[in-house]
């Protein structure tokens, strides 16, 4: 039975072959001069010939070593063509899906979709929205990629979590409002299923402290209701940063309190393979929630 070839002694041979010499072959494949000259001298001893002339400044292939030097470029044309085919199809075909709470959709997924649509004109991405708790059997059986979210319950041993930055969030009223008494006792409250009420969430808790007479008066899971609502007039809510930096800038909102911050999430599969687009997308994700 014959055996087969090893391709790591294939290459030593023809990167000295190509490079003209053992020690510019063994710079190039970053390995050690020894290693490159045993490689060869044990292909010599498989093809049972020789394969160089080995002189003081060069080397010469053998009429065996043009053979085999010829169907190494096939060979190793093939491995190179079938690298960049495969990089180039990661990130220009692949699709993505997504899941993530509301809190992100407006201003972080349609950003992300913008920036990597550049990237790809032919991107597919899908995007799921709600809590993290909906989308853990998705993402452990493959059938979502990752999900993004600030509040992650207790994971099974499939599924990993990375932080991926520690966003700020404010307390925020319309900005013509902020010394009326009556919008800034009504708080415009966040649903939860880790409480039973919205007067047991740890951040109404902390406006309440400012504001004793604060109350609850509206509760919903959408960000993007709770924004329109500020700038309606209202009540005060809670957002985060990127939902609400233009509104910010251009003064229709103002900030009341310190600072919160929450982390941000990466849940994905334990054993999920990071491809090149995937890389991008988390890469994005961080620079659109905390530019620097």
């Amino acid at each position: 039975m014959q055996t087969s070839v090893d391709l790591n002694y294939l290459k030593y041979f023809y990167f000295v072959a190509k490079e003209n010499g053992f020690t510019k072959a063994a710079a190039k494949l970053g390995v050690q001069q020894p290693v490159v000259s045993r490689a060869v001298k044990f292909l010599e001893q498989e093809f049972k010939c020789h394969l160089l002339e080995r002189q003081r400044k060069q080397v010469l292939l053998t009429a065996e070593g043009r053979e085999v030097y010829n169907y190494c470029q096939v060979i190793f044309d093939a491995v190179e063509n079938l690298n960049q085919q495969v990089t180039e199809k990661n990130i220009k075909s692949h699709s993505l899906s997504l899941a993530c709470s509301d809190s992100l959709s407006l201003g972080l997924v349609d950003s992300l979709f913008t920036v990597l649509r550049k990237q790809n004109s032919q991107l597919k991405l899908t995007h799921h929205t709600g809590s993290a708790a909906l989308f853990l059997d998705d993402i452990a059986k493959g059938d979502i990629d990752m999900g993004i979210f600030f509040n992650v319950p207790s994971l099974p041993t499939t599924l990993t979590k990375t932080k991926l930055a520690d966003i700020d969030f404010h307390f925020v009223i319309k900005a013509k409002l902020k010394d009326n008494k009556d919008v800034l006792d009504s708080y415009i409250a966040t649903n939860s299923q880790s409480f039973e009420k919205a007067e047991d969430l740890p951040l109404y808790k902390k406006y309440h402290a400012h504001n004793k007479s604060s109350v609850v008066s509206f509760i919903s899971s959408s960000s993007i209701t709770r924004k329109a609502c500020v700038l309606k007039g209202q009540g005060v809510s809670i957002l985060p940063e990127f939902l609400i930096r233009e509104e910010l800038e251009k003064g229709l909102i103002a900030p009341l309190h310190k600072t919160e911050k929450l982390g941000l999430y990466l849940v994905e599969r334990q054993s999920s393979y990071r491809n090149p687009l995937k890389n991008l997308l988390v890469a994005e994700i961080r620079n659109i929630v905390s530019p620097k």
